[in-house]
């Protein structure tokens, strides 16, 4: 009697979750024998095939990778093979931490961390110098480019947290921690010389900022560069983005909830008067592409060239991807050669407000 032909057939219920949100991303996956892990710059992305890879790489840790590598990169990233990275030199190993460092970021509220560590040699090498607690945080002699490497990483977890970005991660990320209650720990019957499951390696997942979302920043740990380390510094209330309404503290990322006054800091804090506008001008850089000037400012009749037109609107013309009245004498110090007139959009601008906020995102100066 001949065989019945199956009617169905497995899939790993991890591989779905992680294919179901690079669809929800736009990306189509496939499976290669030539390459280990591949983009064509029109939403296809190429991963190698189970015989390829090492007993400790996930397929799943491979697709969010490649979902960070399109987030470092942008959208202009995103159209070009490979991210548009040279993987036979180390011109873009910067890019690659920074693609490291926003992967640890996006798994670490969800206790995923080291159960999506990156494939074998970068767990090897870089991975483990990561603080455990904030990828994001410095330490000593780190490499020339290591806050470039921040700055590209922090700004991808600003964009991670829009659409169609977090609604996506999210739903996978809470669905691998959901499949991580179930099947991590030890499995009886299994052969003792075996590696240890990947499983293993679930944590709990550390507290949230009731406002900001984000991980409490542990007890003791490193504060950002230029910001001492006290106690008196590590509260809500001491955050550059904290303010008062109604009486009730609250947060410029989520200014609906009211915080406790003695509430802890998160990993997003900054201390407040740490903003100094001379040390960011992220406003007058590549976070905004147009400032508008209104007919009759004084920039318009004292300083006409600096100005342009169309359809009758007006506004400050960008040189090299800033304002053109920047003037950044050293890497971290700037100023506005036309400060006494600049528009009344740039007057309007508060320090440590929503836009300034925004601004610093854009720029991966603040989460």
């Amino acid at each position: 009697m001949p065989r019945p032909e199956p009617t169905h057939r497995y899939e790993d219920p991890l591989d779905l979750i992680w294919f179901r949100c690079a669809g929800a991303l736009g990306f189509m996956l496939s499976s290669s024998d030539e390459v280990y892990a591949s983009s064509d710059g029109r939403g296809a992305i190429h991963l190698a095939r189970a015989p390829h890879r090492d007993v400790d790489d996930c397929l799943a840790q491979m697709v969010l990778h490649e979902i960070c590598h399109a987030l470092v990169e942008g959208e202009a990233g995103r159209r070009l093979p490979d991210w548009g990275l040279d993987n036979t030199s180390n011109r873009d190993t910067w890019r690659e931490h920074a693609c490291l460092r926003l992967q640890a970021w996006l798994t670490l509220p969800w206790g995923l961390r080291d159960f999506f560590a990156p494939t074998t040699d970068h767990r090897l090498d870089f991975w483990p110098l990561l603080p455990p607690d904030d990828p994001f945080a410095s330490w000593p002699d780190e490499a020339a480019w290591a806050e470039a490497a921040r700055r590209a990483a922090r700004r991808a977890a600003c964009e991670s947290r829009q659409a169609p970005w977090q609604p996506a991660l999210d739903e996978a990320l809470a669905a691998t921690r959901a499949l991580a209650e179930v099947v991590s720990g030890p499995v009886a019957g299994r052969q003792p010389e075996a590696p240890p499951s990947l499983w293993s390696t679930i944590r709990p997942p550390p507290i949230r900022h009731p406002a900001s979302g984000l991980p409490l920043r542990p007890a003791g740990a490193a504060m950002p560069p230029g910001q001492r380390a006290s106690p008196a510094a590590e509260g809500c209330h001491d955050c550059a983005w904290a303010f008062r309404l109604r009486g009730s503290l609250r947060c410029r990322r989520n200014p609906e909830v009211r915080i406790p006054d003695a509430a802890p800091a998160c990993l997003g804090h900054e201390a407040a008067g740490s903003l100094v506008c001379q040390r960011c001008a992220a406003c007058c850089r590549e976070a905004y592409d147009c400032v508008e000037v209104q007919p009759g400012e004084r920039l318009l009749t004292r300083h006409p060239g600096l100005a342009s037109e169309r359809d009758g609107r007006f506004s400050l013309r960008r040189e090299g991807g800033h304002c053109v009245a920047l003037r950044s004498p050293e890497p971290d110090l700037h100023t506005c050669s036309v400060y006494q007139d600049r528009p009344r959009s740039c007057r309007d601008f508060l320090v440590a407000g929503g836009n300034c906020l925004d601004a610093r995102r854009r720029t991966g100066l603040s989460l």
